[in-house]
């Protein structure tokens, strides 16, 4: 009889690495290790590749006894591969400056080490800063003498900040994410410390000097905030950065492989000319700022970018920006049919946009995203409260463009796009089924008693037939960003509750044209003033995982959809 000592180890691996990646959570992984001792030594593998050492935890003793266990544990030293320090904005904690000898001396015992990042905290935007100075600069040394080719990433922190913090001494450096000048509110309480200058004559200069150090660098991110404010001693300071930091960086830049351009830079002529030999080797571009999205694309276009495959071009700078982009666009139109993209997300643009782009570069799309801020309830603050749902549907993808896209993009696996919901009816009222959503609603059979079994007010009524995207063959994620089409604030049931959500998942499901696997299901929607999502993912024959988030906070449940109930619920 066959049993699992007979499975082969690269077998055993397979289903360990299957039952990671599908439930996206460790306890399944965690309940496996315990079989035996097989897969007590394959579980711990993938459960400690990704090791998180937390520097500047408000309690330095956890750290340090996560130090002690990883030196004295030789299979989590053998398993570890990735090496991730979350480092909070300065004075938030603290770092602790007795962990870093612990911290330099388990790098160097880690020998499937091969990434090492610093990052900020990305949850809280006015946080996410990383502050280098308190860390010792042997642990950045450590890692660029570390043997093999472990890279270094460091993820948005303020160049004048941190301009001794010895990057330019460095040759590891493989991701960079560098603001080049302080972040307005950075230290908004008085007695944060002060910014040392640059090396150089300016900080664009200093950054230059990082990168030419660091030619294995692959991913860049240059981000300049603020607003030039004429009379201010540091307005010269800014205009100077934004005006030629794109110019003078680029010269430095050999071959990178990504690059994201973000917030108050200007792209130049000159921009160009020191950006031409990196643009032959770009694959992934994003420009973040409605100004410099424009000047980016107007320069580029008609210019050859033969390797670039990923394009984001954002008009948002900062989660409080809102409004949608309204400005000419031929320019981005130009651009936008010069490319052969495989990935394209647009954001805060106009469905025009979007479907000139699909139009031409459709036939290559394997991921296509769209989406804008704009509530209804935004637009009624500018266009009054009558025309705002008027307004909301002009600049979403209307049925025809669903069309569209069904039209041109054959290989999509993947898609995001808002889509308009018609507000809920007042309780007890009957609703005419118009649309082919609310007749299919109308006509299904009535569920035998389950979690379900509650009274629903009827479907929503989408704007869009979602039925063309539905039939795409290769269709692998589906994410929806659901607007309601007027400027209330009321609560929908069924975008608040995991209830809600499976009823509005099997509703979908029953629209698929022809059976097959049903996609990865993304529903968010605005809901109090802030952002919620709910993940829908098939595990097994006939149960799903439910994954609700908003902001920090994470639910998953398991529902059976045969009987209509959760079986079982997970925390964080």
């Amino acid at each position: 009889m066959a049993s699992l000592q007979s499975l082969s180890p690269e077998l055993c691996t397979l289903v360990a690495e299957t039952l990671y990646n599908e439930a996206h959570h460790t306890r399944p992984l965690k309940a496996l290790s315990l079989v035996c001792r097989r897969f007590h030594t394959i579980c711990s593998r993938i459960l400690f590749r990704h090791l998180s050492i937390p520097l500047t935890d408000e309690h330095p003793e956890r750290c340090a006894a996560l130090l002690q266990v990883l030196q004295g544990n030789g299979a989590i030293k053998a398993s570890v591969e990735v090496v991730t320090v979350p480092v909070r904005r300065f004075g938030t904690h603290g770092y602790h400056g007795d962990l870093n000898e612990g911290f330099r001396q388990s790098l160097g015992g880690l020998p499937r080490l091969r990434d090492v990042r610093f990052e900020g905290d990305a949850a809280l935007e006015s946080y996410d800063m990383v502050d280098l100075r308190p860390i010792d600069p042997s642990i950045l040394t450590a890692v660029d003498k570390l043997p093999g080719q472990v890279r270094l990433a460091i993820d948005c922190y303020v160049h004048t900040a941190n301009s001794d913090a010895g990057l330019h001494a460095l040759s590891c450096l493989d991701s960079l994410r560098v603001c080049l000048l302080p972040k307005p509110r950075l230290y908004p309480h008085g007695g944060g410390p002060g910014f040392t200058a640059y090396r150089g004559d300016s900080a664009a200069e200093d950054v230059a000097e990082i990168v030419k150090s660091n030619r294995r660098l692959r991913h860049l991110h240059i981000a300049l905030e603020g607003v030039s404010v004429p009379g201010r001693p540091e307005d010269r300071l800014f205009s100077e950065t934004k005006n030629h930091a794109l110019e003078i960086i680029g010269l430095s830049v050999v071959a990178i492989q990504s690059l994201v351009l973000d917030g108050e830079l200007s792209f130049t002529q000159k921009a160009l000319e020191s950006w031409t030999t990196p643009f032959l080797h770009l694959q992934t571009l994003s420009i973040i700022g409605v100004p410099l999205v424009e000047e980016t694309t107007k320069y580029l276009r008609g210019h050859h970018v033969p390797c670039l495959h990923t394009l984001t071009l954002s008009a948002f700078k900062d989660a409080s920006t809102k409004t949608t982009f309204e400005n000419d666009s031929l320019s981005i139109k130009a651009f936008l049919a010069s490319l052969t993209l495989t990935h394209l997300t647009l954001v805060g643009f106009r469905r025009d946009i979007l479907i000139h782009a699909i139009e031409h570069t459709g036939s290559s799309l394997r991921s296509l995203s769209s989406h804008i801020r704009e509530s209804a309830y935004d637009l009624s603050m500018r266009h009054g409260p009558m025309q705002a749902g008027l307004v909301l549907r002009s600049i979403l993808p209307s049925g025809e463009d669903v069309a569209v896209i069904k039209a041109a993009c054959p290989s999509l696996e993947c898609i995001n796009i808002d889509i308009l919901a018609s507000s809920p009816p007042i309780a007890g009222q009957a609703v005419p089924a118009t649309t082919p959503q609310a007749a299919a609603a109308s006509s299904k059979p009535t569920s035998p008693p389950s979690d379900l079994a509650t009274p629903w007010p009827p479907f929503p009524s989408f704007s869009l037939d979602l039925r063309p995207l539905l039939s795409i063959p290769i269709l692998q994620s589906l994410s929806l960003f659901i607007h309601k089409d007027d400027a209330r604030r009321e609560h929908n049931p069924y975008l608040e509750t995991a209830a809600g959500i499976i009823k509005l998942y099997t509703f979908l499901r029953s629209l698929k044209p022809r059976p097959g696997r049903f996609p990865d299901l993304s529903i968010s929607s605005e809901v109090n003033g802030g952002v919620m999502t709910w993940e829908v993912r098939k595990e097994e024959t006939s149960t799903v995982l439910v994954e609700q988030r908003a902001g920090r906070r994470v639910e998953r449940q398991v529902w059976d959809l045969s009987r209509g109930r959760m079986v079982e619920e997970r925390g964080e």
